[in-house]
């Protein structure tokens, strides 16, 4: 049996108070379900085993009609029902939904007001004075009273007054209403029950396996991103890389070569498939932490590691390629076991990544080929063993050089130019002299291939640890001092808009429209594309002066449509009909600078507080002549208007750091579009909040058109709908016309409006197919009823024809932004803003360079003179992995630039003068560490030569990102994009591969890698002089002598001068390339 301890309703009051998902509303309801049911009669003790005791749902109507959102509250009363003890965290529910509730906590700004069953309620608060007539939502109007209001008019102390004796009260009445909670005896088998169930799985481990694979498989190929992506990645680098390859011969820089292209196919494919995956789990982690999903890919190293082998020409034996294709599917598996790896120990992307890139490092220089296994520092030789990359890499070199068979020398290579005279043998010649040269024990076949295994098996079982362990919650942080002192401003309202000839008021008229959804997915590729409306033809006008309301249930199209009004839709859709504006057809960079809309997600600036925001956004889109005394004016109206005066100086915040609840981050975003004064504007599901809807009617009567979509509203918000477009599910229009004709409407079609019922709610039920049981086809004749009605009233209308446009009237729709002189300061100080509120994004940029080149050094110092060393310094001078992360405020300006109050040159301008600092300081400081810490030359020259190619290399990466995210608004595409590129930048500088394709030379010009390596190496290899041990002498290992042999080997040309200048060439042009890619 279950029961409610008395204390159990003092540890939940305590939860709410730190619990930032229960903290997002003004007021919340919590239905407890007390019933005292005995399990044993509710079911056996097998299957009671999978049956969860509790249930918790934050807000479970979000997004949600108000119809459907009845069937899931009425689905968890049924669970309750059953014996199952639920809560619920629900805003503003319809009566339906309300005589469901048992238990009610009420809260405001984190206190209780009341706590009891639902039958007190009213008796309860009709004795503190506030009593709840029959007619009336109980939940809308305990809302009203435990809300701070904002009045206009004066000051929102009065509600505050009300508040603060609630609770009061509720604390003289607490004792009494607690103790009508006694414990229930029952000898401890609650706790004995739910121990033993806390013991098992809640389901088997294969049924685990077998629903998540069949999930995993169907989402892939519904939603190809992910298979897309990896298919991408290794296909691409597997040809790329076979190409750069391509059938390297047996000589000396052959032998070279086929080291290089081993080594090219484990990192550069590694380390794109490690980025790749840890910026698909940070998004799948999301259900990981609930489901425990894990999802793999075999096809892309299978295919990747058969068109490599074959291009570059190894071993074509029977058992070769097949060892091989094991080896890099291994190499697959443990680059995907890192990267969850990476992902538990932090769920952020660009954390988990900077831990990516450091086992990316720490693998490449232990890895046997970058740093010669010899050279590395004596204290970190051992670092090998440790790493996984050692033993993959020993396995592809025994593979091919040695082989299956374990002949006695191995293979035998070319010997015609390297032959020892005194004995007439190929010594060096010989794969297993060649292997062992490498450091990789002369009898590795099988041992890496386990060894790289226990890799796998160990990240795994690590990985599996951590995302046991509890999962930290938001992080509180104190707000910011505001830099701006309120200025109060008593009785200030948003100006009318002024109704003069050359600010006419725009009337939106639909005629026919409808749109088609192009849906493109891998079965494209097999047929012809799947299409499938999105909205059927619509004909309506949206007028001035009147506020116009969008209604249906949910994925009826609201969205969409308010997209096509605003000329927001993606390419993917196809249009039919015309939209006007004034009876003129616009072009949609007019119409988006003519409207403002509030989208859905409110994409703020996290780090500013609620009155930085505003403020912000006054001096981006207000005028310039506007003083700063009236946008502060004009902010702290917005801020009254919109009931955020208690909240004023708190920080946005994110799923992060505790700020703002989601209700008060719509009135924000509600309340930047306001401070223009739009003369259309457009809301997207804004609020149901009465006060709000009645100032967007005010807003509209002023000569505004004013459009807003909404899906549950609340009753006493109906008067204020002067217009109403209804929509059916499948997107088909069902009403359009006068708000307060509609009831009338639908009482001449045989539906009459109960009178205590919320005639919102009833419009949306009539409208809605109820899946449930067998009331899915009468539903459904009722919905096709009203369709095909309203479709007889339609068939009448004419299609009229465009106006010509004066050019009086081009500039009456035209909107000036701001210029550039009144942007940047303000964009600037933002942004640098966030940045000192950020310290850790600030700390990242400024020690990941630095940390990778004194990771370089400790494994490279100090630098010997003998042959090996070459490999050493030119591993050691190779550009430093850079990690392209887009700014943070990507969406936000892209909304600002939507709005017309920012332009891609301010925002990269100001981007590039926060980041060039850090750049510089990085460059500088690894610099001086790469310059004199192993060291490779300690001149003043050769500072300044590596300080300038590791920030151009930084630059180029920055801006790299910039312009992937900006061609592509899906960062899934951009992720995998970025590594490919990165990869591919670094193979083409010319180290790996001795003999590059033509094609790959030329192209190997417009990187910036390429002149990089060509105006470093020369500094550095400028009269060094190497030696060689009696072995090499004889044999074939002491081809390079001095510095100038290591330029003629790798081709590089003596001209670093002009190398220089190609790079920074390539800086500006690729920098550049930003401000037209946006």
């Amino acid at each position: 049996m279950v029961v409610i301890p008395r204390n159990y309703i003092g540890g939940l009051t305590t939860q709410f108070r730190s619990s930032n998902s229960f903290l997002e509303y003004d007021a919340v309801t919590i239905m407890l379900d007390a019933a005292l049911v005995k399990r044993e009669e509710q079911a056996s003790a097998s299957k009671s085993q999978r049956i969860p005791l509790v249930y918790s749902a934050t807000s479970p109507q979000t997004g949600l009609d108000a119809a459907n959102a009845h069937h899931i509250v009425q689905l968890l009363k049924d669970l309750a029902g059953e014996g199952r003890t639920v809560i619920v965290a629900i805003h503003t529910p319809r009566p339906e939904i309300w005589e469901l509730f048992d238990h009610i906590l009420l809260l405001s700004q984190g206190h209780v007001l009341y706590n009891g069953s639902t039958s007190s309620i009213r008796g309860y608060f009709e004795r503190c004075g506030h009593a709840i007539s029959a007619s009336e939502n109980p939940a809308e109007h305990l809302i009203d009273l435990v809300s701070i209001e904002a009045e206009a008019e004066g000051s929102p102390m009065g509600s505050v007054a009300r508040i603060n004796n609630l609770k009061e009260q509720w604390k003289a009445a607490q004792r009494t209403v607690a103790d009508n909670y006694a414990p229930y005896s029952n000898n401890g088998s609650v706790v004995r029950y739910g121990s033993a169930i806390s013991r098992h799985p809640a389901v088997p481990l294969s049924r685990q396996l077998a629903v998540l694979t069949r999930r995993t498989i169907w989402t892939t190929l519904r939603g190809p991103m992910s298979l897309f992506g990896s298919l991408s990645i290794t296909i691409i680098l597997g040809i790329v890389t076979g190409a750069a390859f391509y059938q390297v011969d047996s000589s000396a820089q052959g032998i070279w070569s086929r080291q290089g292209a081993l080594f090219a196919l484990l990192n550069i494919y590694g380390y794109p498939m490690l980025i790749y995956e840890i910026y698909r789990l940070s998004y799948e982690i999301q259900m990981f932490d609930r489901e425990r999903e894990e999802a793999v890919d075999i096809p892309g190293p299978a295919i990747s590691s058969i068109v490599f082998y074959f291009l570059v020409g190894l071993r074509r034996s029977v058992a070769e390629p097949f060892l091989f294709l094991l080896v890099m599917i291994l190499a697959t598996y443990i680059s995907l076991a890192a990267a969850i790896l990476a992902i538990a120990l932090s769920r952020d992307f660009a954390i988990a990544g900077l831990i990516g890139n450091l086992i990316y490092t720490l693998q490449s220089l232990s890895g046997g080929y970058l740093i010669h296994v010899d050279q590395i520092s004596t204290w970190l030789r051992w670092s090998k063993w440790t790493a996984h990359n050692f033993y993959l890499y020993s396995a592809v070199c025994a593979i091919e050089f040695v082989g299956p068979k374990q002949t006695p020398r191995g293979h035998l290579y070319n010997c015609t130019s390297v032959a020892n005279p005194p004995t007439g043998e190929c010594t060096g010649s010989y794969g297993k002299d060649i292997i062992s040269s490498l450091g990789i024990p002369r009898e590795w076949i099988w041992q890496p291939v386990v060894a790289s295994l226990g890799f796998l098996v160990s990240y795994t079982l690590v990985a599996a640890l951590i995302l046991h362990r509890p999962r930290m919650g938001a992080v509180m942080t104190s707000d910011p001092q505001s830099s701006h002192s309120s200025v109060v401003i008593q009785n200030m309202e948003l100006l009318p808009l002024s109704s003069t000839p050359h600010t006419p008021g725009v009337d939106i008229q639909l005629t026919r429209y409808a749109l088609i959804l192009t849906r493109r997915n891998i079965k494209a590729f097999l047929g012809p594309s799947y299409e499938r409306p999105i909205l059927k033809p619509v004909n309506t006008t949206f007028r001035h002066g009147e506020l116009s309301i969008i209604m249906g249930p949910s994925g009826s199209g609201k969205t969409t449509l308010l997209h096509a009004i605003t000329a927001r839709l993606p390419q993917r859709y196809r249009r039919q009909g015309q939209v006007f504006y004034n009876s003129h057809r616009l072009r949609p960079s007019t119409i988006r600078a003519m409207c403002s809309y509030v989208s859905q997600s409110d994409n703020l600036q996290p780090f500013l507080t609620v009155r930085e925001t505003l403020l912000f956004a006054a001096g981006l889109r207000l005028p310039r002549w506007i003083t700063k005394e009236q946008r502060y004016s004009k902010v702290d109206s917005i801020i009254r208007t919109m009931g955020l005066t208690s909240c004023a100086e708190t920080i946005v915040g994110d799923g992060k750091q505790t700020g703002i609840s989601g209700g008060e981050k719509r009135r924000v975003s509600i309340g930047i579009q306001l401070l223009t004064d739009p003369r259309i504007l457009i809301l997207d599901e804004p609020t149901s909040a009465g006060r709000i809807l009645k100032k967007l009617k005010n807003l509209s009567e002023e000569g505004r058109t004013v459009i807003c979509s909404i899906h549950q509203p609340r009753s006493d918000i109906f008067p204020f709908f002067s217009n109403i477009h209804l929509l059916a599910s499948d997107g088909s229009p069902v009403f359009a016309g006068r708000g307060e004709d509609i009831l009338h409407y639908f009482h001449t079609h045989g539906f009459e409006c109960p009178d205590s019922m919320n005639s919102c709610d009833f419009i949306i039920d009539l409208v809605t197919v109820d899946h449930r049981d067998n009331r899915e086809t009468s539903s459904r004749a009722r919905v096709q009823q009203l369709i095909d009605g309203h479709a007889v009233t339609q068939s009448t209308i004419q299609d009229t024809p465009p106006l010509s446009m004066t050019l009086l009237e081009q500039r009456a729709f035209a909107k000036n932004i701001n210029p550039f002189r009144t942007l940047f300061p303000l964009a600037l100080r933002r942004s640098a803003l966030g940045l000192t509120r950020r310290p850790f994004l600030l700390l990242s940029r400024l020690v990941q360079a630095p940390g990778m080149t004194i990771t370089f050094v400790m494994f490279t110092a100090p630098l010997s003179s003998d042959s090996n060393s070459v490999q050493t310094r030119i591993g050691l001078l190779q550009p430093p992995a850079n990690i392209i992360v887009y700014p943070g405020e990507r969406d936000t300006f892209k909304d600002e630039r939507k709005d017309g109050c920012m332009t891609a040159t301010c925002f990269l301008v100001q981007y590039t003068c926060l980041e060039l600092p850090t750049e510089i300081f990085t460059a500088l400081v690894s610099g001086a560490i790469f310059t004199f810490g192993p060291p490779i030359k300690r001149t003043f020259t050769m500072l300044l030569v590596s300080s300038f190619n590791i920030f151009a290399i930084l630059n180029c990466g920055e801006s790299l990102g910039i312009i992937l995210l900006s061609f592509f608004d899906n960062i899934g595409i951009s992720a995998t994009l970025a590594p490919i590129v990165l990869s591919i930048n670094w193979l083409f500088a010319g180290l790996l591969s001795t003999s590059l394709p033509r094609v790959f030379q030329i192209v190997s010009y417009i990187l910036p890698s390429k002149f990089a390596m060509a105006n470093v190496v020369p500094y550095a290899m400028d009269g060094l002089e190497f030696t060689c041990s009696d072995e090499q002498q004889h044999g074939t290992q002491c081809t390079i002598r001095n510095g100038k042999d290591v330029l003629d080997f790798y081709t590089f040309a003596n001209n670093p001068g002009l190398n220089i200048m190609g790079l920074a060439v390539c800086v500006v042009v690729i920098s550049g390339c930003c401000v037209f890619s946006d």
